[in-house]
């Protein structure tokens, strides 16, 4: 996971993300030639996120 905030402008990361605001989160993967973005979550999408890993008991 990387933010556009976190991801060096020259690092493989930084590539993918360039496209993306500074506090959209990302999801990459590893593939032949860098990185591939999986998925793109806004700031509304991390909170639900938040909100849905919270209903979850804590071992």
């Amino acid at each position: 996971m990387a933010t556009g905030a976190h991801a060096g402008a020259d690092s493989p990361a930084g590539d993918v993300l360039a496209h993306a605001a500074r506090d959209e989160a990302a999801v990459l993967q590893p593939v032949t030639d860098g990185l591939h973005c999986l998925a793109l979550f806004s700031p509304a999408d991390q909170q639900r996120i938040t909100r849905w890993l919270a209903l979850f008991p804590r071992p």
